[in-house]
C-alpha cells in the first residue's frame, strides 16, 4: 500500500494534500543532487601541448640514435633505428592531432536535439498558508455603502452644425450662414412639377464638412449635370489624413456617366467653406470651390481639375473671367465666430453637407444649388 501511494506522489503532487496520511509519504530526493564537477581542459591547451610533446619526440629519438651510434658500429642496425624513429615520430604527430581535433570537436556547441522525456514531478511544497483540504474563512464585508460615482468623461473634441447665427452666452452674436439657393433656379421652382429637388437634410446623421467633389458636366456649355459630395470617413478628424468617401446616397444631377467627368479632393486639415456658382441667366457655365484651414480659417490653394494646378478654388465646367459683363457669380459662403471664454477664440465655419440641396429636371443640367446648415470643429474639450 505504501508503495501505490508513492507512485501517486510522483504523478498528482498536488493533489495529495487530500489523502489522509499525506503527511507520511516520504521522498527520495537523491536524484535531485547537484552532480560532481570536474576539471575540464579546453581544446586550446592540448593543442599546446601537442606541440610541446611533438617537438620532445624529436629530441627524444635522435638522443637513442646518437647515443646507439655512438655505441654500435653496425651501420644496418643504426639506419633501421632511424626507421623506427621517424615512424614514432609520424604515428605520435598524427596520435597528437586526433586527440587535440577530438577535443575541438567536442568543444563545438551543435544544433539542439529534441525535447526529452518529462523527469519525475518535484516534491510538494508547504501548505501552511494556502490548503485546499481546510475550511476557509470569511471575507470583508464593506462597512459603509456609498452611493455610485459618475465617470467624468472628457468629451473630445467634433464636428458640430450649426444654423445661419450663432449666439455665445446671449452676449456675442455672429451670423455664420445666409441659406439660399444659388445658380438660374429659384426658390418658387423648385416646387414645380417638372424639377426633381432633394431636401435640405440627406442620409448623414452626423454634421461633417464638405472635402471634395465629384461631377460630370456638358464640355460645350458647362452646365453641370451631376453633383457628389465627398465627406470624411474618420470617427475623429485627423489633421494629417483624410478619408475621403463618397455620398453616393445623395447624388444631385443625373447618375448615368454623361460630359466630362472631374473630382478634386480638399488638402489635409481643410474643407469647403464657399461655393460660386457663374451663370448668364439661362445656362451655369462653372462652379468654384474655396477651401479654408480648418484650425486657422485661412485659404488654401486646391488642385484644380480643369487646370491641373494649384488654385484659390477648384473648377467644375469651364474657365471664366470676372472681366466678362455678361456672367453673373452667385455665392454662398459660411463666416467665423470668436469665443472670448475659450482658449480657441477663432472657429472658421464650413458648409455642411448634411443640409445641402439642388434644383434639376431629370437628365437635364442643375439649375441651382443650395446650403442651409454650416458647421464648425469643436476644439473645446470639457471635463
Amino acid at each position: 500500500m505504501f508503495y501505490n501511494i508513492n507512485n501517486m506522489a510522483d504523478s498528482i503532487g498536488g493533489g495529495l494534500d487530500k489523502l489522509a496520511n499525506s503527511h507520511n509519504i516520504g521522498l527520495n530526493n537523491n536524484i535531485y543532487k547537484k552532480p560532481p564537477q570536474y576539471l575540464e581542459i579546453g581544446w586550446k591547451t592540448y593543442r599546446v601541448a601537442g606541440f610541446i610533446f611533438f617537438i620532445l619526440s624529436f629530441a627524444v629519438m635522435k638522443y637513442i640514435v646518437d647515443y646507439f651510434k655512438k655505441t654500435i658500429d653496425d651501420k644496418e642496425l643504426i639506419n633501421i633505428l632511424r626507421i623506427v624513429s621517424f615512424f614514432f615520430i609520424l604515428n605520435f604527430g598524427t596520435f597528437l592531432f586526433i586527440t587535440i581535433y577530438y577535443k575541438y570537436r567536442k568543444s563545438v556547441k551543435g544544433i539542439p536535439g529534441p525535447k526529452g522525456n518529462r523527469g519525475i514531478r518535484g516534491a510538494q511544497g508547504k501548505t501552511n498558508n494556502c490548503n485546499i483540504c481546510r475550511k476557509k474563512t470569511g471575507g470583508f464585508k464593506k462597512e459603509v455603502k456609498k452611493p455610485k460615482m459618475k465617470e467624468k468623461a472628457e468629451s473630445k473634441p467634433q464636428w458640430k452644425s450649426i444654423d445661419n447665427f450663432i449666439n455665445i452666452n446671449n452676449a456675442d452674436k455672429f451670423i455664420v450662414l445666409t441659406p439660399g439657393y444659388i445658380g438660374i433656379g429659384s426658390v418658387v421652382d423648385k416646387d414645380a412639377s417638372h424639377y426633381k429637388t432633394f431636401p435640405l437634410l440627406n442620409n448623414l446623421k452626423t454634421p461633417r464638412p464638405i472635402i471634395g467633389v465629384s461631377a460630370q458636366y456638358d464640355p460645350g456649355s458647362g452646365q453641370p449635370l451631376s453633383l457628389m459630395y465627398f465627406y470624411d470617413g474618420n470617427r475623429t478628424h485627423n489633421p494629417s489624413k483624410y478619408r475621403y468617401k463618397p455620398d453616393i446616397d445623395n447624388i444631385y444631377g443625373t447618375k448615368k456617366k454623361i460630359g466630362s467627368s472631374v473630382e478634386f479632393r480638399v488638402p489635409k486639415n481643410s474643407a469647403v467653406y464657399k461655393v460660386e456658382v457663374v451663370h448668364n441667366g439661362s445656362n451655369i457655365r462653372a462652379i468654384h470651390f474655396y477651401c479654408a484651414d480648418i484650425m486657422t480659417g485661412k485659404g488654401v490653394k486646391v488642385l484644380d481639375p480643369l487646370s491641373n494646378k494649384l488654385r484659390k478654388y477648384a473648377i467644375i465646367g469651364l474657365p471664366t473671367s470676372r472681366d466678362d459683363t455678361s456672367l453673373s457669380f452667385d455665392s454662398i459662403s459660411t463666416g467665423v465666430f470668436y469665443d472670448k471664454t475659450d482658449s480657441n477664440k477663432y472657429y472658421q465655419c464650413f458648409l455642411d453637407i448634411t443640409n445641402s440641396s439642388a434644383i434639376y429636371e431629370e437628365l437635364k443640367p442643375i439649375t441651382s444649388i443650395a446650403f442651409s446648415k454650416a458647421c464648425y470643429y469643436n476644439r473645446r474639450i470639457k471635463k
